[in-house]
């Protein structure tokens, strides 16, 4: 499914994940985020949502804003948290800094095979 940027971004926080070096826990930024000033709580500047995911893809129907690479991992996505159980998934995917946990997400992701 994943292909593209997609697939070279999810590569790259594996890697940094797997990396000795990397602290057990790391915030990842996007090539475009600038810090102003020492920010103190990184819970509440971290991990940032839209709303549920289903909500999020219905905004994107109602403005006609399905290009067909979006909606298939879109659909991609929903169905995976669909098989995982998540009854009411979140959407991040939301432009900010995101909390990673390197065990967790190492764990999970070998857990789901991706």
């Amino acid at each position: 499914m994943a292909e593209g940027k997609w697939e070279n971004a999810r590569l790259n926080i594996l890697a940094a994940c797997a990396e000795p070096s990397v602290s057990d826990t790391f915030i990842l930024f996007n090539d475009d985020f600038v810090l102003t000033k020492p920010e103190e709580d990184w819970d509440e500047a971290t991990n940032l949502y839209l709303g549920t995911h289903r909500e999020h893809g219905e905004r994107f129907r109602r403005i006609g804003k399905l290009d067909s690479r979006w909606r298939l991992g879109f659909h991609f996505n929903d169905e995976l948290l669909k098989r995982l159980g998540v009854e009411t998934p979140l959407d991040y995917e939301y432009h900010g800094p995101m909390l990673y946990d390197n065990f967790k997400t190492l764990s999970f992701t070998l857990r789901i095979g991706l």
